[in-house]
């Protein structure tokens, strides 16, 4: 840029000498003209100053009168004789041309040469501005790709703190968790349960308050509940409301992983003070997930549906804190797995495949891989999945793997059956269309179920793909020739 700066100014110094030359040249040239044009004009020329136009002393001569003292001449025939205006007119004739002073006057070198010098200044004032513009034309391009190279550095630079975000949030998550483990373990329970019988008498356990921190765990919680709830379950005497706080825990509504967290941390708490509350909260979840399907009734499946979600995602979350004893934990996971990748529910399979995939099969979610990809210096090393620390022994592990697989592998071949069907129901409610000029409005309601049957089972299969580290089914489009 400094070079394109210098040459610039050496282009432009060049054009200002050359246009100082022609300005020069023009004005010598003017000024020749003007001194040829104030030359003066010769006595006796005519006019009023010459001396045609003078009369003598002594009186006046008429035109007509002749001087007697002169012999008259004889003039040729057909003669018209010629007043003063004559006169004037035949001495203009016999004046001499002006001519430019000798010098003033350019010679047809110097003429050339002074039209070469023009035409040469005029060429060059052109190739400077011709140089100039197109290096006008190359530092802006240069400025340009600069800013695009900066607004390029600062959009990495925010993808790298977003993906180092990412990357610390999972693994705070990771170490929280593995903190509640050690405190949910069995010695540390047990002796957390003595030194709260020892101290019994110092927690509240007025009706009032226990009666109401029920009510608050059977309506939901939820994150922005936190600091209440976990105050209330650490200075309060629930006893006598276990199998309460059961129910209320097993009715709960909430799938969000921050709302869950709340009610993990809750039950770890409620886990290390009341050695009953454990096994009985977990015999209710279970239930909750095994239920079968009762009705018809879109409504009465759709909360149902929404139960079994909640349960699923809060009983993955005790397993993983470590409510669940460690002896109970490969059989309770086989036994949900297997109810929920077989059963006709892929709502609540992609949410269990989601919360487990970490923690049952060692795969982290493809956003923490890509956030680490975006770290990583070695390419290769973060291409490959992340393996983490899976709470499951070898075995387990791959029982619990190869349902999800069998799971996945029945889902999305519905998905493609389904995907099918619609589109022959698209084609012949097209035909319909054609052949009726409408469609009828049952018709218009059972494409449009269809389409959203289809996409909301398109999505469930893009979840568990994206917690399985795998690529999302694609649909083909078929051929339409029919």
């Amino acid at each position: 840029a400094a070079g394109d700066e210098a040459s610039l100014r050496l282009l432009c110094r060049r054009d200002g000498e050359l246009k100082g030359r022609q300005l020069r040249r023009t004005a010598a040239m003017e000024e020749q003209g003007r001194a040829g044009k104030q030359q003066p004009r010769a006595r006796g020329s005519g006019g009023r100053g010459g001396f045609h136009g003078r009369r003598k002393k002594g009186g006046p001569q008429q035109s007509g009168e002749r001087d007697a003292t002169r012999p008259q001449e004889e003039k040729p025939a057909g003669h018209v004789a010629q007043g003063s205006g004559g006169q004037q007119q035949q001495q203009r004739r016999k004046e001499p041309r002006r001519r430019t002073p000798k010098g003033n006057k350019q010679s047809k070198e110097e003429v050339a040469a002074d039209a070469a010098a023009a035409e040469e200044a005029a060429q060059g004032a052109l190739d400077a501005g011709a140089a100039r513009r197109a290096i006008e034309t190359a530092l802006a391009f240069y400025a340009a790709k600069r800013a695009e190279e900066e607004e390029a550095r600062r959009k990495a630079q925010v993808r790298l703190e977003e993906a180092t975000a990412v990357v610390e949030d999972w693994r705070a998550a990771s170490d929280a968790k593995k903190a509640q483990r050690v405190r949910n373990g069995s010695e540390e329970a047990s002796s957390s349960r003595a030194a709260f019988e020892r101290n019994k008498k110092k927690y509240k356990s007025d009706l009032k308050r226990t009666t109401a921190f029920v009510k608050k765990v059977k309506a939901g919680m939820s994150d922005d509940q936190r600091a209440s709830l976990l105050n209330d379950v650490e200075t309060l005497n629930l006893t006598l409301y276990v199998s309460e706080l059961v129910a209320a825990v097993a009715e709960t509504r909430k799938t969000k992983d921050k709302d869950v967290a709340v009610a993990a941390t809750v039950c770890s708490v409620l886990h290390q003070r009341h050695a009953d509350f454990a096994p009985a909260l977990l015999k209710e979840l279970v239930q909750v997930i095994a239920e079968e399907k009762k009705s018809d009734d879109d409504a009465s499946e759709e909360a149902s549906s929404k139960r079994r979600r909640a349960a699923t995602r809060l009983l993955v979350e005790l397993v993983v804190v470590g409510v669940v004893p460690e002896g109970d934990r490969a059989s309770l996971v086989t036994r949900v797995t297997r109810k929920v990748a077989t059963k006709d529910d892929p709502g609540t399979f992609a949410l269990f495949a989601k919360a487990a995939a970490p923690d049952f099969l060692g795969v982290a979610p493809r956003r923490v891989r890509d956030a680490a990809r975006e770290i990583s210096s070695s390419a290769s090393s973060a291409d490959k999945k992340q393996q983490g620390e899976s709470l499951l022994d070898e075995a387990t592990k791959e029982t619990v793997e190869g349902l999800v697989d069998s799971g996945f592998a029945a889902l999305v071949a519905q998905l493609e059956r389904e995907h099918t069907s619609l589109r022959d129901l698209e084609r012949r409610f097209t035909k319909d269309a054609v052949n009726h000029g409408t469609l009828a409005d049952h018709k218009e309601k059972a494409l449009d179920d269809a389409k959203k049957a289809r996409e909301k089972l398109l999505k469930d299969c893009a979840t568990i793909a994206d917690a399985l580290d795998r690529d999302p089914p694609k649909l083909e489009d078929g051929d339409d020739d029919d």
